[in-house]
């Protein structure tokens, strides 16, 4: 089965490991404007599930709350932190997770399968706070194996689950896109038994095809909050 970098206390939510047998894409990530209410930046994602694009989400960041966290996701979407001259990002990433009603996960550029790990400040860095809770749908957290080890996974959550609380650090919000994301959420997935492209080898390594484009971007498009 794939192994992925599970979310902590998700039993009640995940009888079995999931498997994807349609690949859900980012095909461009970007960096779209400055949410005028506190400057806080606003990303986006544009996404296909297979070859076929389903629609964009636009996710405001909260910098003012979780500075840190939010400006590793922003980099890693615009694809300005660079190695070695190389940019670093979410372009060609897998949502390699996806449990309907509860979330989505992704942003393991580097495997693809839940197990890479980077971040701009290195390979891990700490929890910042906890201070904004996963109150519902459409908010983005920061996956982790533990405390302090944060790096370029991410999930959005698909509804309420309180019992990530103080484990996974919220660092973002959908603004638009909701209805994306539960086509990502829907997309048909089967337990126990991983079927891509009718591969079943434990050790098959899911190919990047989900984020074609990450580059900065400015629009002319202002997105106010509530």
């Amino acid at each position: 089965m794939l192994t992925a970098f599970l979310l902590r206390d998700c039993h009640d939510h995940c009888e079995a490991p999931i498997c994807l047998r349609h690949f859900r894409s980012i095909d461009s990530c970007s960096l779209i404007t400055m949410s005028s209410a506190q400057e806080r930046p606003v990303v986006f994602f544009d996404i296909s599930i297979g070859d076929v694009p389903v629609g964009r989400m636009k996710m405001e960041l909260f910098s003012d709350i979780v500075p840190k966290t939010a400006e590793n996701f922003r980099q890693l979407c615009t694809g300005e932190y660079k190695r070695n001259g190389v940019p670093q990002g979410f372009k060609n990433c897998l949502f390699h997770r996806v449990i309907k009603d509860f979330m989505v996960q992704g942003g393991d550029f580097l495997k693809g399968d839940g197990t890479g790990s980077m971040s701009i400040y290195g390979d891990k860095f700490a929890d910042e706070n906890f201070e904004v809770k996963h109150t519902g749908a459409g908010l983005l957290s920061m996956a982790n194996s533990g405390p302090n080890t944060n790096g370029c996974q991410f999930f959005i959550t698909c509804d309420k689950c309180d019992f990530l609380d103080g484990k996974h650090v919220v660092f973002g919000k959908l603004v638009d896109g909701l209805l994306t994301l539960r086509k990502i959420a829907s997309t048909s997935i089967q337990q126990k038994t991983c079927q891509l492209d009718q591969t079943t080898d434990p050790n098959f390594k899911l190919k990047s095809q989900n984020v074609a484009k990450c580059n900065t971007a400015l629009s002319e498009i202002t997105l106010q909050r509530p």
